[in-house]
């Protein structure tokens, strides 16, 4: 059904009101002629009239949002569609999880749509047949590009899984496979290849950041371009988007005292990209190294007089020249004061140019000069390529993909340019094999398993054929690539001793061991605790339920699952994860995996959950 119960319109900032309609969450039609009849929508604040041709909804206008979004027209839609349309952007509306501007494109595509169909003769939502859809949108007049004709063509197909769950079944099954066929789904993807964010290179992102730190500790510099560096120091550790990295605020950085007896840091923010497109936030952490602290200590005294001010605790506060500014900074003036900052960089490193620059696929855009005869223009990453670089940071470091997934978002956008492995390697993903291979070979990480002598016959294999780790490790790992099938399952990895083994377990079974984690034969490292503590948490939570439900004998199978997590995964992972701690330190542990930050901070209370789940029972 289209209403999941949430009152509360986070996007635009409206609340619906269900009292006021008669509202059924199981008859959206018997909603609609209510509405219909009242003549109002149920929604507070504003009076819009169901019967009017002009919706305005910017009396709920957020963050510098266009206000054209909140404006629906209806005066020229085609009288047997003007009430479709009407119905579409209410429902929209009141279910919440769609973003205004989302709302507003997906309209004007299904207007134009109708429009065309009016043409052919169709005066009803169930005449409407996939070779109408299909002449839409070759009949453009304009040349689309294949991902803008997916949009349209995603849009339409939404509409009508809509126009099917909450009023008329109307659409089969081979009406969805014909629309789907109109874009070519490789062309889309090759399409997006080619437009994917390019990374900063790395020369112009280390000039970046010795240009931040020299600003920052110039205590001449105006403090606008001091706390500007900071945000942007702070930026290039973590990769945070524009909307989060200013909405930071005083004490998100927090210390806590690990078992080691050392003293970690980790940063709290706030990310809205999880829920739909509304405005609901959730609260994320993310290890801080000492970059990172290095420019929050440094915004803190910057800005602590203007922060008291202003009454505020947004970390940045600043504003160039004293002109008035709206704290947190809207995600669509970041790139103001950003363009602003690296033309004050222009003093360390080129960054402004006379004429339009292409520098290693950097944004270029024009500023104002002094001079009303003259424009300039300023070279610079964009925040999203800081995010990529760090995604490929955090990959070239073994990172896991669920760790930068989990934490950046949209993975198949910022990640599509990662290496992709040929089909004729015995490995599912070179890339990922590799680097298991190289953990394994200089003993970076012990792998955790039931079969004994993996790394002793690395080891061998290595001597027999004359190599040396330090000089030959890429040598190696290619070597042991082509012979070695890896395959990365959830919560460990399947590492084969010979390519042409086939594994016991690998047949029918292994949908089932993949799903629940555990495959006997799997191999896991230190740095994957927190998906098997994730495994057996959720566990728990079965168990509970099925407690109450009284099925005891599934109880007994999540418990002896649970137990066989913790013997062969999570105990001996967190044995290892203390021992490199202990060895090499939490900074050398956190750098490299910094998906380890929940396990490192809450491992007092997560080895007081093991013994409490060793002893657990039916």
């Amino acid at each position: 059904m289209w209403y999941d119960g949430n009152n509360a319109i986070e996007d635009i900032g409206v609340n619906f009101l269900p009292e006021t309609c008669a509202f059924d969450k199981n008859d959206a039609n018997g909603f609609i002629i209510n509405v219909k009849e009242r003549n109002l929508l149920p929604l507070d604040k504003l009076q819009i009239y169901y019967m009017d041709d002009f919706w305005d909804f910017s009396g709920y206008q957020k963050n510098n949002t266009s206000i054209s979004h909140y404006h629906f027209d209806f005066s020229n839609a085609k009288d047997c569609f003007k009430d479709e349309l009407k119905n579409y952007v209410l429902i929209c509306v009141v279910e919440g999880r769609k973003k205004i501007n989302v709302i507003k494109a997906n309209f004007t595509f299904i207007h134009q749509l109708l429009d065309y169909c009016y043409e052919k003769g169709v005066t009803h939502v169930k005449d409407i047949e996939a070779e109408h859809i299909k002449g839409w949108i070759e009949n453009h007049p304009n040349h689309l590009s294949v991902r803008y004709m997916n949009i349209k063509v995603q849009a339409i197909k939404a509409f009508c899984e809509y126009y099917d769950a909450n009023f008329l079944k109307t659409f089969n099954e081979d009406f969805y496979r014909e629309i789907n066929s109109i874009v070519d789904s490789t062309l889309v993807k090759a399409e997006a290849e080619n437009c994917k964010t390019e990374d900063i290179p790395s020369d112009y992102f280390d000039k970046t950041l010795a240009a931040a730190i020299q600003t920052i500790d110039d205590k001449e510099a105006p403090v606008y371009y001091r706390a500007l560096s900071c945000m942007l120091l702070m930026e290039s550790q973590v990769g945070l988007r524009a909307g989060e990295l200013f909405d930071l605020r005083v004490g998100c950085v927090k210390p806590v005292s690990i078992a080691t007896g050392d003293v970690a840091y980790y940063l709290e923010y706030k990310t809205w990209k999880r829920h739909h497109g509304t405005k609901i936030s959730s609260a994320e952490i993310s290890y801080v190294n000492e970059l990172f602290k290095k420019g929050y200590d440094a915004i803190i005294q910057l800005s602590k007089d203007k922060r008291k001010e202003l009454n505020s605790d947004c970390l940045f506060v600043e504003s160039k020249g004293g002109t008035a500014t709206k704290f947190p900074v809207p995600s669509e003036s970041v790139s103001v004061h950003m363009n602003n900052l690296f033309v004050y960089y222009d003093k360390y490193f080129p960054t402004v140019y006379n004429e339009p620059q292409i520098v290693d696929n950097l944004s270029c855009s024009s500023i104002n000069t002094k001079r009303k005869d003259s424009t300039q223009y300023v070279v610079r990453p964009t925040i999203t390529q800081f995010r990529v670089h760090m995604c490929s940071d955090l990959y070239a470091k073994g990172c896991p993909i669920e760790y930068i997934e989990k934490f950046m978002s949209h993975l198949s956008a910022e990640m599509a340019y990662y290496y992709v492995r040929p089909k004729n390697s015995v490995q599912e993903n070179l890339d990922e094999a590799t680097r298991v291979l190289k953990e394994l070979v200089t003993k970076e990480s012990i792998p955790i398993g039931v079969e004994k002598g993996l790394v002793e016959k690395i080891d061998e294999f290595i001597v027999e054929n004359k190599m040396s780790v330090e000089k030959d490790l890429d040598a190696i790992c290619a070597k042991l690539a082509d012979r070695i099938p890896i395959r990365v399952k959830t919560g460990g990895v399947c590492i084969k001793s010979s390519r042409f083994r086939e594994c016991s377990k690998d047949a029918v079974t292994d949908e089932f061991y993949c799903a629940y984690g555990v495959c006997p034969n799997i191999y896991t490292f230190y740095y994957m605790a927190d998906l098997s503590y994730a495994q057996i948490k959720e566990l728990c939570e079965a168990i509970d339920i099925n407690r109450k439900k009284g099925c005891v004998k599934q109880v007994q199978k999540n418990i002896h699952m649970v137990q066989t997590i913790l013997r062969n995964k999570l105990i001996p992972q967190i044995d290892e994860l203390k021992r490199m701690m202990a060895t090499k330190g939490l900074d050398h542990v956190l750098e490299r995996h910094p998906q380890m930050t929940d396990i490192v901070v809450n491992l007092p209370r997560i080895e007081k959950e093991i013994d409490e789940w060793k002893s657990m029972s039916a």
